[in-house]
Parts: structure tokens; sequence; C-alpha cells
């Protein structure tokens, strides 16, 4: 590697909590949540109104009682509103307001964790015939997805900062707390909301259920009752970085201490049978807080009632505490909340910093004898008084998610010592695309301004559809070493992907350890070919009839676990979905996680997507497809039809820079600066003048140290879609100020893969960069005459600096600025 580095070695800023928000089945404020606790309340009770569903069983669950959003929202909000946004703006606004600050909308993030979400609408509208059909109701199951649950919180509370949504199942919250430090540390906002929401949903009973996972009644976690009691509700922090708060007076509730987190690479639904994917966590939860394991007091344990979990979990705080004289007192929330899905680590974090700050142990409630193998001393039945400073709080999830967050007190003086500030570089690319699976194939395509969209037959044989699916794709032949016949095809195309980048990157054999190498996915609707197989079942043989067959590959967080079992990659694991170009998020997520980590050299990001026939109808009904009769995707032209959509999948290696130096690799691009912003309108509501876009741009370009006039060339995310395209130009138009900079867009070669467009757009910039070219449009139309674009052939050029940016159909925006290796040789 010839690339010289600007690292730089830079202290860590300690992150505070201000602000506490809570909406639970145990009480609806940080306050009635402890006075319920002390006296000895549990909020597991009987649901009722699914008597119809399930005949044959009584439904536990901590449900909230008496939730009625016109007590909290307008009319029109109760309407739109899926009840997992209801919950988490409830929160969100109550850790605001304890938190009193006075935060600026662009210096605001927004982080919160999601599962499942509103995505039982779904289920609804395959149930109703009369609706299957409605544009309104396929608007709805749209604005089911994780990602409008964040872009409605974020349009109700004016959050124009980054805004993200983490996906990882049963650990979403506690991931999206220790994102949030980050954007805290690295200077990307100035106050973070974070946590997560979930609503009580069917659709997770039913997976639930269906491995026979569900427990009777009310679980007993660590006990001798088996199964799972799911739960709802919302948790929000209020983070900031502690110097600054204690400028401005804030009371602190307590600090954010660290973060680990790991993969187990070991199953889909299992965790690794002695725990050591969570004891890894824990102790990089402990090295990141600066703690020797003796200054823990308390653990808050995963502990979900199954016999797997909670044997592993005993086993992994064991092996922190082997050779200790004590294991601190260990229980589960989940007892008395039951278990919020996305939203559990938050509540479970919270839970332990109230009680912590009121000298009591949370407990473990219906406990009895405990069960062969759960050892400790799990807090029974009632609150302990006990002095703490710090704690632990554990999750785990489906697809082997480990994530641990350290909590406690703010103690005087306290002092994290610094890391290396790095350059991160791109050293592995790995695409299947419609118009190729091979980086060779892809590059000529797209000289060449091949498309992969064609005419399909529609579902049911009635005409034809523009569409961009990946034909030719041969697993086997392209990753030989890797199983891939029982997977289906996204998680094919993401583990192909991810196989090819990591081979590219020479890190295919072992040459970093496992444990260095994280994997952050990038997802719009997931598996919804799993899903909808899913839904299937249901519909024909009822909730209590659903097969175990499908529930891995319902949930989101399976895929990044598909890709960390196939390639044996065990360092921290994260799932973004946020909506299109969920892959450009992805990326800025990796970026800000690798540049000052002492835990990982490299990170995997992968983004993927599979055209499914339910998912095309919905964006057909909704009037946003190009019509068959039209020519099939125009992007930027303000008389396109409609977007065409497409599948694939693309990877990058990202790397640090002593890493790749180290290894003597070759670079294949540096990514110098990246931005986030949003435009907080709603779901699908855009600022028309793209002014937060533009901002996106600009943040990547500061934080690079680069000039809007050094550029050489930019992507941007054109669809077909006039209102979305037009601000994007208007962006491009504002930020050239004139220049003729070309500007290209990949969308008319691969068509709109919703997750993957972001990448399939990166890919294209990394390999211009390298054969100094930028790519012309498969399709021109008519464009804006105040914009260079690409046309006919490629633009050559010696090209330093390329942006690439785009925002997705709610204005959730991000853009990366790339630059060649020779470039930064030229840094003094």
């Amino acid at each position: 590697m010839s690339t010289r580095s600007t690292e730089q070695v830079r202290p860590r800023e300690r992150v505070v909590i201000t602000g506490l928000g809570i909406y639970s089945p145990l009480g609806t404020s940080p306050e009635a949540l402890l006075e319920n606790l002390e006296k000895g309340l549990g909020g597991i009770t009987v649901q009722r109104g699914y008597e119809s569903s399930l005949p044959h069983r009584t439904v536990h669950a901590g449900g909230i009682a008496g939730h009625d959003p016109r007590d909290w929202f307008t009319p029109e909000e109760a309407r739109t509103l899926e009840r997992t946004a209801q919950f988490a703006v409830i929160a969100a606004r109550q850790a605001l307001a304890d938190s009193g600050r006075p935060a600026s909308a662009e210096r605001t993030a927004l982080v919160m964790g999601v599962s499942v979400g509103g995505l039982d609408r779904q289920l609804e509208h395959l149930n109703d015939p009369e609706q299957r059909e409605s544009a309104e109701q396929a608007r709805r199951v749209l604005r089911s997805s994780q990602y409008a649950q964040t872009e409605a919180v974020a349009g109700l509370l004016g959050v124009n900062g980054p805004l993200v949504t983490v996906s990882n199942a049963c650990a979403s919250s506690a991931t999206a707390l220790g994102y949030a430090c980050e954007l805290l540390r690295h200077g990307k906002a100035d106050v973070v909301i974070a946590g997560g929401a979930e609503a009580f949903s069917l659709l997770a009973y039913a997976r639930f259920l269906s491995v026979g996972a569900m427990a009777e009644g009310p679980c007993s976690p660590f006990s001798e009752g088996l199964g799972v009691t799911l739960g709802e509700g919302a948790g929000f922090v209020v983070l900031e970085r502690l110097e600054e708060a204690v400028a401005r007076g804030a009371r602190l509730h307590g600090e954010l201490l660290g973060f680990g987190a790991t993969s187990d690479a070991h199953h889909l639904t299992a965790p690794h049978p002695t725990g050591e994917g969570l004891q890894r966590a824990m102790v990089l939860a402990l090295a990141d807080a600066g703690l020797d394991r003796e200054e823990v007091g308390y653990i808050n344990a995963h502990g979900t009632g199954t016999r797997d979990n909670d044997s592993a979990e005993t086993l992994a705080i064991r092996g922190l505490y082997e050779g200790a004289p004590a294991v601190p007192p260990v229980s589960s929330s989940k007892s008395f909340l039951g278990h919020a899905l996305g939203a559990a680590g938050i509540l479970e974090f919270i839970t332990s910093l109230v009680c912590r700050n009121q000298g009591l142990l949370p407990p473990t409630m219906n406990m009895t004898a405990p069960r062969p193998g759960c050892d400790l001393d799990y807090v029974p039945n009632q609150v302990r008084p006990a002095s703490v400073r710090c704690f632990l709080s554990n999750s785990a999830a489906l697809g082997g998610v480990n994530s641990v967050l350290a909590g406690g007190e703010v103690r005087p003086g306290r002092v994290l010592l610094p890391r290396r500030h790095e350059d991160v570089v791109i050293t592995g690319l790995g695409v299947i695309s419609p118009v190729g699976c091979s980086l060779e194939e892809f590059t000529e395509s797209l000289r060449q301004r091949r498309s992969g969209i064609v005419p399909v037959p529609r579902d049911g044989g009635q005409g034809t559809r523009w569409a961009a699916p990946v034909r030719e794709f041969q697993p086997r032949r392209l990753l030989p070493t890797v199983e891939t016949r029982r997977m289906d095809r996204l998680n094919q195309y993401a583990t192909v992907a991810a196989g090819l980048a990591l081979k590219d990157a020479g890190l295919h054999q072992g040459k970093v350890p496992g444990e260095r190498i994280g994997v952050v996915v990038g997802l719009t609707r997931g598996p919804a070919e799993a899903q909808g197989r899913f839904y299937e079942e249901l519909l024909a043989g009822g909730i209590e009839q659903a097969s175990p067959k499908h529930f891995a590959g319902t949930v989101f967080s399976t895929i990044a676990g598909q890709v960390t079992q196939s390639l044996q990659l065990r360092g921290m694991s994260s799932t973004v979905v946020d909506g299109p170009t969920s892959g450009l998020h992805a990326l800025v997520h990796a970026h800000e996680l690798l540049r000052d980590s002492d835990t990982l050299d490299a990170v995997v990001v992968v983004a993927a997507d599979a055209l499914v026939d339910h998912v095309r109808r919905l964006y057909e009904r909704c009037g946003l497809l190009a019509d068959a009769d039209m020519e099939a995707l125009r992007p930027y032209d303000p008389r396109a039809g409609g977007l065409v959509l497409g599948e694939g999948a693309v990877a990058l290696v990202l790397e640090r820079s002593s890493s790749a130096r180290a290894r003597q690799v070759r670079v294949r691009a540096c990514l110098q600066g990246s931005g986030q912003t949003a435009d907080a309108r709603g779901f699908q509501r855009l600022e028309p003048e793209g002014r937060q876009l533009e901002r996106a741009m600009r943040l990547a370009l500061e934080e690079a140290g680069v000039s809007a006039g050094s550029l050489d060339a930019v992507y941007g995310h054109g669809r077909g879609v006039p209102i979305q395209d037009g601000r994007e130009a208007l962006a491009f138009q504002r930020l050239l100020g004139g220049k003729p900079v070309p500007v290209a867009c990949v969308m008319g070669n691969t068509g709109v893969a919703e997750a993957t467009c972001g990448l399939f757009s990166v890919a294209a910039a990394v390999l211009g960069l390298e054969q100094g070219e930028a790519w012309p449009l498969a399709s021109t139309g008519s464009l804006p005459e105040a914009l260079c674009f690409v046309r006919d052939e490629p633009v050559r050029g010696s090209f330093r600096h390329v942006l690439v940016a785009g925002g997705t159909d709610s204005g959730n925006n991000a853009a990366v600025l790339l630059t060649h290796p020779r470039t930064m040789e030229e840094v003094p």
C-alpha cells in the first residue's frame, strides 16, 4: 500500500445521559416504573382481543393498558402513526423535556432501534381482499416499515441531523445507543436522542410460537418455567458530551460508560452454547469503559426465559468472572416488562439506571427453583437495596448478535484513554448486479451504457412489467467455498457479495482474525420473500399452526447472521434499515464505527435486495412504477414515468489504514468524509428544494477538507420519480455553482434496488476513480441543462475526488467523499 495515513491520537469524549423517557407496561415514566417495582408489581398480564386469532391460547404479554393515541396526538396523527411510532414519540418527547436541552435541530440526531415495527400491517393487508388493491392501504403498508417509524418520529420532533434505524432484532436499541455514542464522539451531533420502540406484534408472537419458545404464562427467566413472554413499549435517552452538559448546568442521570458488540458466527437462531460471543462483548464493553470486572456491581441479563439463552448467558457471565472472588447479582427485566424485542435493550438499560440511582437492584420476577445450569444470584422476586457504581446491560439477538452497554454514575475526574484516529480505506469490492456479477462485467456494462432493465412477465401471466433482475447468477461458481443451496436469494446475494469483497481485499484466508472483522448490513424490505411465505402459512392455517421453517428467515438481523456464519466473521454486527439508499447509510455507519476503533481492523458493508412480487404491487398501487408502455427508467427527466425496481447486492471492505499498510494490499479508494441529514417532513414527504441533502454533501466535504470546487465527479440517485430527482438536481446545482462537474447515475443500468442502489453508486464511483472515468447514464431523456450529466460516452480524466450522495423518499440524506489513493500521498 502506498497511501499516506493521516493518523492522529485523539482524546475520547465522555457521554452522559441528561434526559430519560419511558413508556412501558410497568409505568409510563421512570418514576412510575420505579414506584411499581418497589411495590413488587409486574407488567405482564392477560391480553384480550386475540381470541379469534388464538382460540386455544391465553395470551400473556407486557402490554400497555389503556393506551389511547387521541390522548397524545392530533386526530390525523393518531390515524396515520403506527403504534410503534406512537410509543416512540411519547417516550422521546418525555426524554427531551426531562433534558431541558434547547437543541438545534441541525445538530440533533435520532438513532432508533426497531425490530418488527408495524409489519403486522402487511398481515392485515393480505388478510383483507377488499383492501388489497387500495392505494391508501398500500401506502399504509409501506408506512409500516421499520424505517418509517423513525422518520415519523423525526418529523414530529423536528430532527434534521443524522437519522438512523437499527434493526438488530432483540439487540436493536442497545446497538442504537452504542452508535449514538460514536456520533457524539466524532462531532456529528451535539445531542442524540437514542432508544427504541416496539408494539406488541401477532407476527412476532407467531414466530416464537412456531418454534415452541412461547411461555404458557408470565416468563420466569433462569427459573423452572420455560419460554418467552412478549412485551411492548419505548424508551429513549438524551445523550450529550459531558463538558457541554456540565457547562449548561444539566442534570446528569448517569454516564454511558462503554459499549461492546460481537457476533457468534454460530447459528441463526441459537446462541453459542458456551456464551463465548456474549462474553467477548462484555469484555469489550468493560475495555471501552476503562473498567475492571470487579467494579461492576450488577448485570441486567438478556434473560429471555428460554433454556438455551439462559444457560448460555449464565456460562458467559461465569466465564467473565472466572477466577474472581464473586459474581455480581444478575436479573432479567423481561420478567416484569416482557420481551419488547427492538425496545428491550433500552428499557432494560433505563431500568438499571433508575434503580441504581435509587440504590436498588431490579428483581427477576416469577422465580421459583433455579433451572439446572442457572446458579447465579438472580435477585429473586423483589427489589434489593444495593450501592452500585456501574452496571452492564446485556442484549443478544437472532443472527448471533451480541450488544452490551456499560452504564453508571458520572465519576469526577474519570479520563478515557485516547485512541488512534485513522483514515478509512476501501480494500475490497464485490458486486452482484443485473448487469454483471463480476467487477469486470459491471465496469464494462457501465462503460457501454448497458441496462439490466427488461420486460418480465407479471405474476399471473397478465402482460409484462419492467424490472431489473439478476440473471446468470451462479453462487457455487462465484464463491465455491461457501454452501448457499439452502439460502434464499437475498441471503445468497448478500453472502456471495461479501465473500467476493473479502477475497478482493485478500481477507478470505484468515489473514485477519474473524474477531477483528465486523459486518454492517443495509436493508429496506429485507427478507420480504421469506416473510411473504410465512404470511401465507398464517393465513392458510392460522397462527397456532405456523411452521418453524421460516422463523429465522423472517428476521432482518439474520441476513447479517448468515454472512457472519458463512464467512466466520465474529466482530460486531449491525443492521440498518433506512429505506431506499440504506446501503449508503450503512457505509456511513461503518465509517463512524471503524475510524477510531481499537477492536476492529475491517468492516464488511453489505446491501442487498431481492425482487418480490408483493412489494412490487405495493409500489404499483401507489403509482410510483414506470408504466410498461413507457421507456423503462429516465433519471432526472421531469417527464419520467416512475421507478423500476431492481435487485442484487454490493459489498465493500472498509479497513483502517494501518491494517491495510501492514498487509501491503491495494487500496481502491479512501473514504475521507461523510454527512447525514434529515428533511424531517415525515414519511414520504420531502423538502422540495433539497436544502438538507445539500447540507449532507457539504458536511462530507467539510469533514474531508475538500472544497466543492475540487470535485471531479458526482454520483446521484435519480430514480425516475420527478419530485425526488428534481430535488436532488437542485441540491447539486447549488453545490457545484455552475462548475462543469460530470454528474453520473447508475440507476438506469441497475434499476432501483432499494437498499443497494446507494452502494451500486459507490461501487461505480470507486471503479471510475480507478479507471479515470465517469460513467454515462444508460438512459438520458430530457435532462436539466444546469448540470453536466454524462450522456453518451464516459468522461475521462485524472480523478481525485468523487462525491456520492442521495436521499430516501422521505428525505433521509447521506453523502460520502471518495478520494483516489494517490491523492492521499500528496497530503503533507
